[in-house]
C-alpha cells in the first residue's frame, strides 16, 4: 500500500544538525530534493514536502527561508528539536500500518515508543496496545503549541506576570505555611491562619479581608499561589541570595524524588524534611530540574545574611541581630520592624514643641525604650538602621 506523508515541517539547523536529520529522514522513505547550501553554514532551513512532493526534503539559507518555511502549509518549529521534527515529518495517511519513525502511545498514555522497523517496514494493527500519535498529541508530548503556522514552546506563550502594586492571596491547607512565613519575614505581624485572605502591603492591623469583592474595592489584586512564588523568587533574585540547598515541601514526594535520583544521594535528610545541601549534589538537583519537579516538590534554602552588632547599654552591651530584611532582633527577645525605628530618625518626628515660661520650646528625643530595654540612644538606633540598609543594599 502506498502512503503519503501528511505534515510538512521546517526548522532552522546548522550544517551538522542538517546531516544528522537528513540521514534519519531517508530511513523513513524521504528523498533528498537537492541541497541549496554549502558546508559549514550555521543557519540553514531544513524542510519537507520540497517542491510539493510529500516525501522530498531540502534546505535553503536562512536569508531566503521566509517564504519557504510556511509554504505548502508547513509548520515551522521555532527552536531546534530533532525528535519533534522527525515525529511530525513521519505523520502519514496510512490508517492500517505503523510506519517507521512514527510516535506511538499506549492507550493509557503512560509510555511511548517509536516504531523502527518491527516486522520489516511496518506493523499491522494495534501492536501491543499502542496507537499512532496525532499531530496534537505529538505537540502536547513535547510541551509545544501551534500558533498559526509556527510551533512554539508552551512556556513561550505564557505572558510574564507583572507584580501588582497591591496584591492579596488566599491561604489554604496546601500553601498557608509558605505564605505565613513570608509575611512574617516581610511584614509587621505574626500570622497563623490557614484559610483567610492576606494582603500586601499589610493593613494597619493583621485582620485580613475575607470578601474578595471588598479586596477589589480596596485596590488589591487577588493572585494565585504560583504568582506568589514568582514574587518570592524575584525578591530572592533582587536580594542576590545564594541557594545552598533544597528542602522537600511534602513528605509524600520522598519516594518519587528518590525514584528519579536515588535515595543514597539524599540520605535520611529527605525523609526528615531537613535541608539537603547543594554541595556535591548539583547533578542530582539538575536531574530533578530537567524532570520539571524541582520547583514543584522542593523549596530552596538560601544562605543566611546576618549582622550581629553591639550597642552600649547600662554600662554593658546590647546584642542586636539583623537577619531578616525589615526586622531586627534585640537581645534575642524583641523583634522590631525596621520602619518603626527609621521614623525616629526623622527630625520632624522626634521633636515636639511646648511652652516653657511663656517661651516656645522644642524638646528633642534623645533616647527610646523598646520593650523592657530602656534608654537606647537615637544615635545607636541610627547605627542599627544603617547596618540593616547596608546588609540588604537599601
Amino acid at each position: 500500500m502506498t502512503y503519503k506523508f501528511t505534515q510538512p515541517v521546517s526548522m532552522l539547523v546548522n550544517d551538522e544538525q542538517f546531516i544528522e536529520i537528513s540521514k534519519e529522514l531517508e530511513k523513513i522513505r524521504y528523498e533528498d530534493n537537492g541541497q541549496c547550501h554549502k558546508d559549514n553554514i550555521k543557519n540553514i532551513l531544513i524542510y519537507t514536502n520540497a517542491g510539493g512532493n510529500d516525501n522530498a526534503y531540502s534546505s535553503v539559507y536562512e536569508a531566503g527561508s521566509q517564504k519557504i518555511k510556511n509554504e505548502y502549509n508547513r509548520i515551522f518549529i521555532s527552536s531546534f528539536n530533532k525528535n519533534l521534527f522527525l515525529h511530525l515529518a513521519a505523520l502519514n495517511d496510512d490508517v492500517q500500518y505503523y510506519r517507521k519513525g512514527e510516535l506511538c502511545f499506549s492507550s493509557s498514555l503512560k509510555s511511548n515508543l517509536t516504531v523502527n522497523g518491527i516486522a520489516g517496514d511496518s506493523v499491522q494493527g494495534q501492536h501491543g496496545g499502542y496507537k499512532k500519535a496525532s499531530k496534537e498529541e505529538i505537540l502536547a508530548y513535547y510541551k509545544m503549541k501551534q500558533i498559526g503556522n509556527d510551533v512554539v514552546s508552551v512556556k513561550e506563550t505564557i505572558p510574564e506576570f507583572i507584580i501588582p502594586e497591591k496584591w492579596a492571596i488566599e491561604r489554604n491547607e496546601e500553601n498557608y505555611k509558605v505564605v505565613n512565613r513570608w509575611f512574617e519575614e516581610n511584614g509587621s505581624y505574626s500570622y497563623f491562619g490557614r484559610k483567610e485572605i492576606i494582603c500586601f502591603p499589610e493593613l494597619s492591623c493583621p485582620n485580613p479581608f475575607t470578601d474578595k469583592k471588598n479586596i477589589a474595592r480596596q485596590g488589591y489584586t487577588l493572585i494565585s499561589f504560583e504568582q506568589f512564588l514568582t514574587i518570592t523568587q524575584k525578591q530572592k533574585e533582587m536580594e542576590q541570595e545564594e541557594i545552598i540547598g533544597y528542602k522537600l515541601i511534602k513528605p509524600e514526594y520522598v519516594e518519587a524524588a528518590c525514584v528519579i535520583e536515588g535515595y543514597k544521594k539524599f540520605g535520611h535528610s529527605i525523609k526528615r524534611g531537613e535541608t539537603i545541601f547543594l554541595e556535591g549534589r548539583q547533578d542530582s538537583f539538575e536531574r530533578l530540574r530537567k524532570a520539571e519537579v524541582l520547583e514543584k516538590w522542593f523549596e530552596p534554602v538560601y544562605a543566611v545574611k546576618e549582622v550581629v552588632m553591639s550597642i552600649p547599654y547600662n554600662e554593658g552591651e546590647l546584642k542586636i541581630l539583623i537577619k531578616n530584611k525589615g526586622h531586627i532582633e534585640i537581645a534575642g527577645e524583641s523583634v522590631v520592624n525596621i520602619e518603626d525605628l527609621r521614623k525616629f530618625l526623622n527630625e520632624d518626628f522626634h521633636k515636639c514643641k511646648t511652652k516653657v515660661g511663656g517661651f516656645d520650646t522644642v524638646v528633642k528625643i534623645s533616647h527610646i525604650s523598646v520593650g523592657c530595654k530602656k534608654d537606647i540612644s537615637i544615635e545607636d538606633v541610627r547605627k542599627v538602621v544603617l547596618a540593616h540598609d547596608e546588609l540588604f543594599n537599601i
